[in-house]
């Protein structure tokens, strides 16, 4: 029982992180900066010619984070299916150093854990 609450509030963190991160993005507010300097996500599709500030990606913020929220309330109605999902979102969610490394890091973890002992 102890696992899937670990689990749900990393996912919540995470997730809410991530949409609240697009929404102030796409409203004009700007990502969230510590220190004014974005993640290394940022500087990666610079070199790959996409600007971080499109808007196209602050939706895939948000997208990432209603997916990622989607995929546990699935694994917590008890499919296998469901934690199998959430582990593949989870995954994507590794290249958000250090903050979703981390959490997603956790959260994959766990819920392996979660489904090798059912």
């Amino acid at each position: 029982m102890v696992r899937p609450i670990l689990t749900g509030i990393l996912v919540v963190i995470v997730a809410g992180f991530m949409i609240v991160d697009g929404v102030r993005e796409l409203s004009g507010a700007g990502y969230i900066a510590p220190g004014g300097e974005l993640g290394p996500w940022a500087g990666l599709l610079k070199r790959l010619g996409i600007d971080p500030h499109a808007p196209g990606v602050a939706m895939v913020f948000v997208g990432y984070g209603v997916a990622l929220l989607g995929a546990f309330i699935s694994y917590l109605m008890g499919s296998f299916t469901g934690g199998v999902a959430l582990i593949a979102v989870a995954a994507l969610g590794l290249w958000y150093l250090p903050f979703g490394t981390v959490g997603c890091l956790v959260v994959i973890g766990l819920t392996l854990w979660d489904l090798t002992a059912r």
